[in-house]
């Protein structure tokens, strides 16, 4: 699952999707890696769960606060581009990415 999410991460920056204007799908693309590495990873049925439950869940994982407020302050900006039409700026894009990125492998170590 490890490698799956690093390598659908990568083909997300490839993408082109905040060039091309998609904001939507690069959050809707960042947000199912996320969600798809909860679910087969750490089997937390994430597919079905709003993005509010999986923030609740977040609680039960071994990430430090900081790290659990930035992947939480992410989800919530992930809905508001799904479901507001928000319009967050490239540096706002690069870090959510990385944050979706360093919390899958901070849980990556923490379970091995």
């Amino acid at each position: 699952p490890y490698e799956e999410a690093m390598i659908a991460l990568e083909n997300i920056r490839k993408s082109g999707f905040i060039q091309n204007g998609s904001v939507k799908k690069y959050y809707s693309e960042l947000n199912d890696v996320l969600r798809n590495y909860l679910d087969s990873h750490l089997q937390l049925h994430s597919m079905k769960k709003t993005n509010e439950q999986i923030i609740y869940e977040l609680r039960t994982l071994e990430l430090n606060k900081e790290d659990q407020q930035k992947l939480t302050d992410a989800l919530r900006v992930a809905d508001f581009v799904k479901f507001a039409k928000y319009q967050p700026d490239e540096t706002m894009n690069e870090q959510n990415f990385t944050i979706v990125k360093n919390a899958i492998q901070s849980l990556n170590k923490s379970r091995n």
